[in-house]
């Protein structure tokens, strides 16, 4: 690699995997420089102001447990779901993620005006940071199934039986202990159609635990997230997790920093600080005797 002397590489999106070097955006591939090839002025910026240096984890994979994470969108286990993984990963755990809606808006890409990229770039950009974060970074496993977002697709409604045989295919065929579906708070289509998928499932695998997890960051609207954690309850028997996540929140906001072409103005501090906000409002809600936690809700029946 020739050495990195490009001032513009500052502003696009880059991270850091600890020994593997800096991985900057140049179109919809991340290019990778090593810490020698790199000035010491940048280093400097991209290592210390930056706050994106993320160390790969090495966990013992010894457990039977197995957890499916269906996440509507790429970075939604990151954000959303990813605090239950980490805390049963001290126990050791199998775990995949399968994102289900790849192809979205292209101008959701907050990145447009600086990298310009196709519909198509932009999916394979985000299903790359997925392999970083969920591969790479944490070892687990990731697929997608490259749906276009129900947003985008003209009658939605003639899609919802495909994409349940899709589902439950995959699940009679993994045979997984746990399954994760977000809650879709603000009910954005893809998130609802996800979560739709609940009570079928449960109906079709008995034996299979099923956790709900909070949208991020549509949680964050309260009123909406009383809204809809009251009309699950009218269809589900719920009941809370919580999980002290003091000692996960360093891994949550190293996997959610991976996500660079979805945040163009926070850096991996800032972003740490905003999960020890989410995690201590949910501690002082729930009356929690930690500082910080997680919320999860383990779904016990359909009523």
């Amino acid at each position: 690699m020739n050495n990195f002397n490009d001032q513009r590489y500052l502003m696009l999106p880059h991270f850091s995997l600890k020994k593997d070097g800096v991985f900057f955006l140049e179109k919809y591939h991340y290019l990778k420089f090593g810490r020698q090839d790199i000035s010491a002025d940048i280093r400097e910026k991209i290592f210390i102001d930056e706050g994106i240096i993320v160390e790969k984890k090495n966990y013992s994979w010894k457990t039977d447990l197995k957890v499916l994470v269906l996440e509507p969108h790429s970075d939604d286990f990151a954000l959303s779901a990813s605090g239950f993984v980490l805390d049963k990963l001290k126990y050791g755990v199998n775990f995949s993620v399968l994102n289900l809606f790849s192809r979205t808006a292209l101008n959701n890409f907050p990145w447009k005006h600086k990298c310009h990229l196709s519909s198509e770039e932009y999916e394979a950009l985000r299903l790359k940071e997925s392999n970083f974060a969920i591969v790479k970074y944490l070892g687990g496993k990731f697929a997608s199934l490259k749906f276009e977002s129900l947003s985008l697709i003209k009658k939605p409604n003639q899609f919802n039986e495909q994409f349940f045989q899709a589902i439950y295919s995959i699940i009679h065929t993994k045979t997984p202990d746990v399954v994760m579906l977000p809650m879709a708070v603000q009910e954005h289509p893809d998130h609802i159609a996800t979560f739709e998928l609940g009570p079928r499932l449960i109906l079709s695998f008995p034996k299979i635990k099923f956790i709900l997890y909070e949208d991020l960051p549509y949680a964050r609207n309260k009123y909406a997230y009383i809204e809809r954690l009251g009309h699950i309850k009218k269809r589900l028997k719920i009941s809370e997790i919580l999980i002290d996540c003091e000692h996960l929140i360093n891994s949550m906001a190293d996997l959610a920093i991976i996500y660079r072409s979805q945040f163009d103005d926070i850096n991996r501090a800032q972003m740490k600080a905003i999960i020890e906000q989410d995690c201590r409002a949910v501690a002082a809600e729930s009356n929690f005797s930690k500082e910080f936690a997680k919320r999860f809700f383990e779904v016990e029946g359909i009523k």
